[in-house]
């Protein structure tokens, strides 16, 4: 990667050198924060304006600031193979597809139960990584997946006796439901191609960002079209919200690229399960929702089986990491020679 592709996690290492050693925490924060935000945001726009159009909006702010981000580091960037490109794109599909899937459960189950559905994600990274890279599977991880399991089924039961969808746009619960959990394998199945990304020396967050946003925007504009979605924000409120979509959207991504160069994968994932909790109480605080038992207790499920998957799994890893030293070492004690 050249000095030039490094601008951000440069920037990241300066903050941190300069008295804030716990900036990639601060970092993970802020992703969670803005994702959060954007949940309540999507949640309001949606009583004026088409999904379509909101698609439209989110993407079209996104991409632009791609733009921007990428003048300002200079990004200059060349794929090394064909298999590269067509990662990339898939990576994006992946993306566009988790991000409208999630909105559309937002409206229809609202932001505090659509991203605790969106969190069995570490499922269906497991399922994925043992599938596509052969990945070791473990007998915690069955365990973990029958008690998020069980939170999803908790999260259904309680949205069967409550009604949540906004003005404008009405989508049945259980459509929102497979929404949510749509969400959540399409965002997986992003990690794992970001995964095979990372083995290339010049990958890079913007370019990713960039397949995702434009995409995104293809479908949406074709959507809007299609569904005869267009129409006029009234308001500079209506403005602002729109533009919100796509700043918080860009801004969890940046953050939460900035935090995995600070932190540890499995410290900055654990802190972004806090968008459950941020979401739930933010929509209590803006929308007035009251809580019931069985959303309360299969989120927790879902938290508890969530960061549970990323624990073992850094478990494992550094046991592994511990096994190989071992071996090493007693190789090393084997072929040195013995002095009498």
């Amino acid at each position: 990667m050249t000095s030039t592709d490094n601008t951000l996690k440069w920037i990241g290492q300066e903050l941190s050198s300069r008295g804030m050693p716990m900036i990639g925490i601060f970092y993970a924060t802020l992703s969670a924060i803005c994702f959060s935000t954007e949940d309540m945001i999507l949640y309001q726009v949606i009583e004026n304006f088409h999904p379509a159009f909101i698609f439209v909006c989110n993407s079209f702010v996104v991409l632009c600031l791609c733009f921007m981000f990428a003048v300002i580091v200079r990004l200059r960037w060349r794929p090394v193979s064909s298999t590269q490109v067509l990662l990339i794109i898939l990576y994006g599909s992946f993306d566009c597809t988790s991000q409208m899937a999630i909105s559309l459960s937002i409206f229809s189950i609202g932001p505090g139960n659509a991203v605790a559905l969106f969190f069995t994600l570490t499922i269906f990274s497991v399922i994925f990584s043992v599938t596509f890279l052969k990945v070791k599977p473990r007998l915690k991880d069955l365990f973990f997946a029958i008690c998020s399991t069980g939170g999803v089924a908790l999260i259904a039961l309680a949205l069967q006796q409550e009604d949540l969808s906004k003005e404008g746009f009405s989508l049945p619960t259980p459509y929102g439901i497979c929404s949510a959990i749509l969400a959540a394998m399409s965002f997986s199945g992003s990690l794992v191609v970001g995964r095979k990304l990372a083995c290339y020396e010049n990958s890079h967050f913007l370019v990713n960002l960039l397949s995702y946003s434009c995409q995104y925007l293809l479908i949406s504009l074709i959507l809007c079209s299609f569904l005869d979605g267009w129409s006029l924000p009234r308001t500079p409120i209506d403005v602002l919200m729109l533009t919100g979509t796509g700043v918080t959207t860009f801004g969890g991504f940046l953050f939460g690229y900035l935090a995995v160069c600070r932190e540890k994968p499995t410290t900055v994932s654990i802190i972004l399960t806090s968008e459950i909790v941020m979401t739930y109480v933010g929509q209590f605080i803006f929308f007035n929702f009251s809580f019931q038992w069985q959303t309360l207790a299969g989120s927790v499920l879902i938290i508890f089986s969530c960061i549970g998957t990323i624990v073992s799994e850094e478990v494992d890893e550094i046991s592994d990491r511990e096994a190989v030293s071992e071996v090493e070492g007693k190789e090393e004690d084997e072929q040195r020679p013995i002095l009498k």
